[in-house]
């Protein structure tokens, strides 16, 4: 009983000093937060109409508080009112910090303004001069970057990056993308075209549906082949598909962002290919808007393409094992028939060299992409046809 005793007094007197001392102390005081301000505002203070983020660097943000005292609360702070979707010479950028808020502006110009339409160009602007109608529409990479420009533009750093297919065009500081291939920059750059006829038969029903059919006036790119595998046929629907079958092969499946059959040599079988399921040349040059205004072609591979358009002065060899059903594509490769129906008077299907009118010269992209450009004055690269040999 003794030792309860002495326990519980124990108990007790804990009890009564824990109370003693939470009685003698003093309230502590807390600083008040008072406002913030903006002591060093950021260093990019110009944007470009489609810059996808806001960038803070270089700015300082400083709290203030009743008791005097001051803090840095850049790292703290979020910033709100950024919208890059028109230009306006200033924009007002509010950050807050604990309930007070500063300000700062920006400008919003006008950058590179992808071509969702097809904008024609001046009479005489194209290989063909006077001749023919140049258009532009769409984009792609094409001159190269000087390399004491990159940071300059500052595109190792950039922030604003949008996807299109299967390149990221990167925004610079003047307001252009630019497309990084291996250790270079190419710029982003409208697509020139040559209206080769302004009432193509698209639908394959003598001119009941036509529209303009566009060629590119450049080698645009290269590195894709016809078809990866030119050793192994394929069997497909039971039909047996010979490795320059225009409708399977994988150049067609590039321009077009689809899928296609393949032939895997470990198991002897067809694979279905998807690399550039939905992320092709189409999706690459074009933004959806401009996708939409692409007619679907019903595309001819008979026989009757693979042969030239005039006869007079010899005839190529119809490629008739070879020739294909027809594909429905918004972008294609000329045929041998259409390639020389297009040409200028008096050219041979076998016409070459200085002068020709077929003569497509290489960008620096397609060039660093392997494609073939030749070193004799007035001569040009070498490009796709998509009837096959025959």
């Amino acid at each position: 009983m003794k030792k309860i005793g002495k326990l519980f007094l124990a108990l007790g007197m804990i009890v009564v000093f824990a109370g003693c001392k939470a009685s003698t102390d003093a309230p502590e005081s807390k600083a008040e937060l008072t406002g913030i301000s903006i002591t060093t505002e950021p260093t990019r203070k110009v944007y470009y109409i489609g810059s996808t983020s806001l960038d803070l660097t270089g700015m300082v943000v400083t709290a203030t508080y009743n008791d005097g005292t001051t803090k840095d609360v850049t790292a703290e702070v979020t910033a709100s009112g950024f919208d890059s979707s028109t230009a306006t010479e200033s924009q007002t950028i509010t950050v807050t910090y604990g309930g007070k808020t500063a300000t700062f502006t920006v400008e919003i110009k006008q950058g590179y303004t992808f071509r969702n339409a097809v904008k024609t160009l001046p009479s005489g602007t194209g290989s063909y001069g006077t001749e023919a109608t140049y258009v532009e529409f769409g984009d792609w990479p094409q001159d190269v970057v000087k390399e004491a420009d990159v940071a300059t533009l500052g595109l190792e750093t950039s922030k604003d990056k949008i996807t299109r297919g299967y390149m990221e065009f990167v925004q610079g500081t003047d307001g252009n993308y630019y497309v990084k291939h291996e250790s270079k920059w190419y710029k982003v750059m409208p697509i020139k075209w040559r209206v080769f006829d302004e009432t193509y038969d698209v639908d394959g029903k003598s001119g009941t549906a036509t529209g303009k059919l566009l060629v590119a006036e450049n080698i645009l790119t290269a590195n894709v082949p016809y078809y990866e595998d030119s050793e192994n046929n394929r069997k497909i629907d039971s039909k047996t598909v010979y490795p320059n079958n225009y409708k399977h092969s994988q150049i067609r499946a590039y321009l077009n962002g689809n899928t296609y059959t393949g032939y895997d040599t470990t198991t002897s079988s067809n694979i279905e290919k998807s690399q550039w399921n939905n992320k092709g040349f189409l999706q690459t040059a074009f933004t959806s808007e401009a996708i939409d205004k692409i007619i679907t072609t019903k595309v001819d591979n008979s026989e009757n393409s693979t042969t030239n358009y005039d006869t007079t002065n010899g005839k190529i060899t119809k490629a008739t094992e070879y020739a294909c059903d027809p594909t429905d594509d918004k972008i294609f490769l000329l045929s041998e028939y259409e390639v020389t129906k297009y040409s200028k008077s008096g050219e041979r299907y076998y016409s070459c060299g200085s002068g020709n009118s077929r003569i497509r010269v290489t960008t620096d992209f397609s060039k660093a992409n392997n494609a073939y450009q030749s070193t004799d004055d007035g001569y040009g690269g070498y490009w796709w046809l998509r009837s096959p040999p025959y």
